[in-house]
């Protein structure tokens, strides 16, 4: 009886719900509990890297600034979720889900902001000046 209750609230991934890229002996424990796994390890996949490449091609900071506001908040957000889904079910309900979609959000975004930004070392326009408030007549 309990084996049918408990398999109406647990459910196996199938292979196409795994993360990409990671031997799944590899990351579980021998408790079954995922184990910790470092930033690099987990942004290492080909899918992942080609988001950060993204990110890098469509950014207009120099390295040390793109390393400071992209990828060290990336690296800490990869490191706290770590395995998570971001959604019960559909296309990013697998282990690792999360990191997915951050990146393929944020890469998106940041392509299209560069159509919005000035070209590098061009000043922004100066805005014309308001018309006086009164006349003054003599």
């Amino acid at each position: 009886m309990f084996q049918r209750f408990k398999s109406r609230f647990t459910r196996d991934l199938s292979p196409s719900q795994e993360a990409p890229g990671l031997a799944p002996e590899r990351v579980r424990g021998a408790g079954g509990y995922f184990r910790p796994q470092s930033a690099e390890v987990l942004l290492v996949t080909s899918e992942r890297g080609q988001y950060l490449r993204q990110l890098w091609e469509n950014s207009a900071l120099p390295a040390g600034l793109y390393q400071q506001f992209y990828l060290d908040p990336l690296r800490q957000l990869c490191a706290r979720v770590q395995h998570v889904p971001a959604t019960q079910e559909g296309i990013w309900s697998y282990r690792g889900g999360f990191i997915d979609l951050t990146l393929q959000f944020t890469a998106c975004a940041v392509r299209l902001a560069k159509g919005h930004m000035l070209p590098p070392g061009v000043a922004p326009a100066t805005p014309p000046r308001p018309p006086p408030l009164a006349v003054q007549c003599r």
